[in-house]
């Protein structure tokens, strides 16, 4: 069962979903694409959905989001179900590594995953955007880090608006630099 519930925050309603192992899912609760990725996210984990009022992976998450919009938390550390395709859980891990307060493009990560790659298994910084759009866990897996190589802010599933204020958030907070853990990756 994916447990899910509905919280208020400074950038709009946000839907968090948790399976028994960690969060699955974290979207903006106006996302038309929302119920879509969910669907998606439950044939894929073979288990349904529903919302419900509390249990302890939700509520560790509710208190480590309400640090983070604070400025009280840089990191977060709570386990993560994720699911996707190898290909995407690299891209999710290099998105984990960009720090706090800062950006990378679509090009840096490509070069980055590339780096371990032939010649003939190179990547793109397109197939880094798709994997980037298929993230189903925003904010904790910090999506909204990645720009264009022009400086543009590029697309964002919860609307540029979102985007620009998750980085401002951010770059205020930016004095307290930190070292991203794996999570699990």
């Amino acid at each position: 069962m994916i447990s899910l519930k509905s919280i208020a925050s400074p950038v709009g309603n946000l839907v968090i979903g948790t399976t028994e192992i960690g969060i699955c899912f974290l979207d903006f609760e106006d996302n038309v694409e929302k119920y879509n990725k969910l669907s998606i996210l439950s044939d894929s984990l073979n288990q349904s959905y529903q919302f419900v009022k509390s249990n302890i992976i939700l509520d560790d998450c509710i208190d480590q989001l309400k640090q983070y919009f604070n400025g009280n938390r840089l990191i977060f550390e709570i386990p993560l179900d994720y699911n996707g395709t190898e290909f995407q859980k690299e891209v999710w891990k290099q998105l984990l590594l960009i720090p706090y307060g800062s950006t990378s493009t679509y090009k840096d990560i490509a070069d980055q995953i590339n780096q371990t790659r032939t010649e003939m298994a190179k990547t793109s910084p397109r197939a880094v955007g798709n994997a980037n759009g298929s993230n189903r866990i925003n904010i904790i897996i910090p999506c909204h880090r990645v720009i264009a190589s022009t400086g543009k802010l590029g697309g964002y599933g919860g609307g540029i608006d979102r985007k620009q204020l998750l980085l401002r958030l951010e770059r205020n907070q930016s004095n307290n630099r930190f070292t991203i853990s794996s999570l699990g990756f």
